[in-house]
């Protein structure tokens, strides 16, 4: 007979026996999958070694080898969130993990936090032993800084160690790619493929760097070529998701450069065929844009629609995306009621109040006037406009806005506000000289925006130079000085455009020529533009067409959800503020001037303007050029009244004269 408490003792035992069994099953089980997601891993099929890991993790959820390989092939589908996620997992296991403060630095690296990525390097660089895929990591992040002599240093340093080190052969390629040093970048792809053929990386930057050779020089021998090397890469592993995304892009630059195929629309079906490959092995941001891209400019409007929406729906704070989807239920007249219209203008109308909040008021009216354009029966929306434009003194659309509110609303609140407004008009200087109901003859130049170009690079947004170049032409609007084009003629025009520098003397040249229907254009707006993870760069350059002068070149930049508003703001001030204008007298009287230039325009009490006029001397009857000073007493909206500083000025003068401001800048000529 067992006492009870020899019971206890079998069952406990018994009981350790059996999760002791459990626990080696269960481990062998995680190592087994680690392997197989390495194996994958290795091969480059990342989705793929990504399950594997995962199953391995529910098997032992503390196994960091397999939190760093996920994290790894996170990274290279591009999916850097759940990468960190990894990285920071092994982290909390073992706290001194080389690999993961390397994985965590790229990451950092790749999504514009240098500060962090190199504080994370640095301290994997202290602990590891075997510094090279440190050294390779720091490297990468100098890269990605544009600090290109750090970074050859770091591979020159590799390659000391090693000679044959992957990674580090095609990020030299990239170095040399950078400085367009094509044939060096290409053999140090040679390189890397001869030590590892059957890896697709190599045959992907081979086609990459003939990809960028293709886009400055518009050889299509370069696209061939290109296109050969991707298909090498999928043929070692056909659903390579770098492979099909690049493949795809270059087959919408061929077609958009007019290479390849006469029928565009098929180029542009074949490219559909590559993202949706892509999209089913990470469904990133740019491959889901990409996708619905190609949908569009193949014809499949409802589609593309569909693919764009369900990109926004993932990655809600994608500024560009929000852009393109905007311009695309624009340009594409979906009704005013279309539920995605109603949703983006709440989303507009959101980040305007944002704006308010921290006192960005020229943002505030783009963010309106942008909600508005997507949802014009908004009333909030109109309410909100109506006030700005009050406490800018723009008594000519704050009475325009309140006539719409009454056409939409016919109510006897907004019929007694009208006329409260029209009696107390009467005391408003565009009011007292006629042009109430009439527009203000305005002489201002025309400035058109060129869509900005990628200068080689292939961005995460195919098209975000267009975008970007429409978001711009839109807030110009807001601004006075110029004339913005009209979108659709903007959009249209900018359609015929080829990329490269020879397209864009030929864009100048037609609108110098003024051949493109409806478009005028003293200036021109052109550069380039580089953008990644929501940051966004742009070079660009404000060029008097007439005269072949680049008047003023700057960069701007721009982060976070808002990138695309805020650096559209950002350039609009700053063309603003240097384009050169000029008006004209609309007519002397009671011993003063009145001019087509107002408030919108940067005038305001006690502003100075310049008028010239050619005197003939006494004594040798050569004429020179004089130069009269005029004080604004009053502005409004669009006309100011204005007196000269010398009271004899008024018999002098008449209504052929032209005013300018008072501060002169110097232009510089481009150089052939």
């Amino acid at each position: 007979m067992f006492s009870k408490k020899n019971i206890c003792l079998v069952l406990l035992i018994f009981l350790g026996t059996v999760f002791f069994k459990f626990d080696i099953i269960y481990s062998e089980n995680a190592i087994s999958k680690n392997k197989t997601a390495w194996d994958h891993y290795k091969r480059a099929e990342y989705n793929k070694a990504i399950y594997e890991f995962t199953i391995s993790l529910r098997y032992n959820a503390k196994y960091v080898d397999s939190m760093i390989g996920a994290g790894k092939s996170y990274y290279r589908l591009e999916i850097y969130d759940r990468a960190l996620d990894m990285f920071r997992s092994a982290l909390k296991v073992e706290s001194d993990s080389v690999e993961a403060l390397n994985g965590i630095g790229l990451v950092y690296g790749e999504t514009g936090n240098f500060s962090e990525a190199i504080s994370y390097l640095n301290r994997a660089f202290k602990i590891s032993g075997d510094k090279s895929e440190t050294e390779y990591a720091l490297a990468h992040v100098y890269y990605r800084m544009g600090k290109l002599i750090w970074t050859k240093r770091k591979i020159e340093s590799i390659f000391k160690k090693n000679p044959f080190h992957y990674n580090s052969l095609l990020l030299m390629a990239d170095v040399k790619s950078d400085e367009k040093r094509y044939d060096e970048a290409l053999k140090f792809i040679i390189k890397a493929i001869e030590s590892d053929g059957q890896h697709p990386e190599g045959h992907i930057k081979y086609g990459d760097v003939l990809f960028k050779k293709f886009l400055l020089e518009s050889n299509s021998d370069y696209a061939n070529e290109a296109m050969e090397s991707y298909s090498r890469a999928l043929s070692i592993h056909p659903d390579n998701f770098t492979a099909n995304i690049n493949a795809g892009l270059l087959l919408l630059s061929m077609a958009q450069m007019g290479h390849g195929p006469v029928d565009n629309v098929k180029t542009y079906k074949d490219s559909t065929a590559y993202f949706e490959r892509a999209v089913k092995v990470s469904p990133t941001v740019k491959a889901l844009y990409s996708l619905g891209l190609s949908c569009e400019l193949s014809g499949e409007k409802d589609r593309a629609l569909d693919v764009y929406l369900k990109a926004y729906s993932s990655y809600p704070s994608d500024s560009l995306l929000r852009g393109k989807l905007e311009s695309f239920l624009v340009l594409n007249d979906y009704k005013t009621g279309n539920p995605s219209r109603v949703m983006l203008g709440n989303d507009e109308y959101e980040n305007a109040g944002d704006m308010a909040k921290i006192n960005l008021h020229d943002r505030v009216i783009y963010h309106l006037r942008k909600s508005l354009l997507l949802n014009p029966l908004n009333r909030d929306v109109r309410e909100k406009l109506i006030s700005y434009y009050s406490v800018l003194d723009y008594n000519r659309f704050y009475i325009d806005e309140i006539k719409n509110l009454l056409k939409l609303y016919p109510e006897n609140s907004y019929q007694d506000r009208l006329n409260l407004e029209i009696i107390k008009r009467r005391g408003r200087l565009y009011h007292r000289e006629g042009y109430s109901s009439t527009d203000v003859p305005r002489s201002v130049p025309d400035v058109f925006v060129l869509n900005f170009d990628s200068a080689g690079k292939v961005n995460q947004h195919f098209d975000s130079g267009a975008i970007v170049a429409q978001n711009l032409n839109f807030s110009l609007r807001q601004y006075g000085r110029m004339n913005s084009q009209d979108f659709e003629k903007s959009v249209q025009f900018n359609s015929t455009v080829k990329p490269g520098s020879d397209s864009m003397f030929d864009a100048m040249k037609r609108l110098v020529e003024n051949t493109a229907s409806g478009i005028k254009a003293d200036y021109m707006i052109f550069g380039s533009i580089d953008e990644r993870d929501n940051y966004i760069r742009v070079d660009y350059k404000l060029m008097d067409l007439k005269r072949g002068f680049i008047i003023y070149e700057s960069s701007e930049r721009s982060g976070g959800k808002n990138s695309l508003s805020e650096i559209s703001v950002k350039l609009a001030s700053a063309i603003y503020s240097h384009i050169p204008y000029k008006g004209k007298i609309l007519k002397i009287d009671n011993g003063s001037v009145l001019i087509n230039l107002g408030l919108i325009d940067g005038l305001q009490k006690d502003s100075r303007l310049i008028l010239y006029r050619n005197i003939k001397s006494r004594e040798n009857n050569e004429i020179f050029r004089h130069r009269e000073i005029l004080r604004v007493i009053e502005a409004d909206t669009y006309v100011s009244r204005v007196v000269p500083m010398r009271d004899s000025l008024l018999g002098e003068i008449d209504s052929t004269f032209e005013v300018f401001p008072l501060k002169n800048r110097r232009a510089k000529m481009i150089e052939d």
